[in-house]
């Protein structure tokens, strides 16, 4: 076979010098920002009263 003029190709690429680098350390985390305090919640709605046992009884066919 003729002499390849192609220089053979290396298994393992040459690695890029930004991987050499060795990685910036981490930044220290920021201090958790202070809970806002919670806003004071609405007065709940007063519930319904219940309809009487009659009104019931002629919705449900009894």
């Amino acid at each position: 076979m003729p002499p390849l003029s192609v220089p053979p190709v290396p298994l393992v690429p040459p690695l890029p010098s930004a991987l050499l680098v060795p990685p910036p350390l981490p930044e220290p985390e920021p201090e958790p920002l202070p809970e806002p305090e919670p806003l004071p919640l609405p007065e709940p709605e007063p519930e319904p009263e219940p309809a009487p046992l009659s009104a019931l009884g002629s919705v449900q066919g009894l």
